[in-house]
């Protein structure tokens, strides 16, 4: 009985935190709309080629997951790819400016994207001077991104992350 009445308090509370959200104008927006906005604001990006994924957990190949605090970002602007990223991992030569992160930007070679059931996948290829890049996003709906690099001279790294959407909602929790 205590188990019940226990589970019954929490389930109670769970449901006092629910978080609506306004518009501009204060009028309370359903969730499904939230979704549908945040879907047709993620389509858009991606049909611009114009787009900025804040990256938030690395997954380096034969050790455990780590949840980044920096604010690492990898930003695709039309022709060019610009990175800022840690690294983790084997390499096979040293990078010519010692700093064995990924960062800088990229022209881009090639650039393909393909619908997905809740989705895109995006096939980039960009180089610099010593490095060629394959990097593979996989862009959901609602914004989140997982992100696999491959690369000439390192062994292959897998990133997690956001899409940056410019929404002007403001969550406002019920009381």
């Amino acid at each position: 009985m205590k188990k019940i009445i226990i589970l019954l308090l929490s389930v109670v509370v769970l449901f006092g935190c629910a978080t609506t959200y306004r518009d501009s104008e204060g009028n309370i927006v359903s969730r499904e709309k939230i979704d549908a906005l945040r879907t047709v604001a993620v389509k858009r990006n991606l049909d611009e080629r114009r787009f900025r994924i804040f990256i938030d957990k690395i997954y380096p190949v034969g050790m455990p997951v780590r949840t980044l605090n920096s604010d690492y970002v990898i930003e695709v602007s039309r022709d060019s790819i610009g990175m800022e990223l840690p690294y983790i991992g084997r390499l096979d030569r040293a990078p010519i400016n010692g700093y064995v992160g990924l960062h800088g930007i990229l022209p881009i070679r090639s650039y393909k994207s393909e619908p997905t059931k809740d989705g895109e996948r995006i096939f980039i290829e960009a180089h610099n001077e010593t490095e060629i890049y394959n990097i593979i996003l996989n862009v959901y709906n609602n914004g989140t991104t997982n992100i696999s690099l491959k690369s000439n001279i390192r062994s292959s790294i897998d990133y997690s992350g956001f899409m940056q959407l410019n929404a002007k909602f403001v969550p406002i929790y019920a009381k």
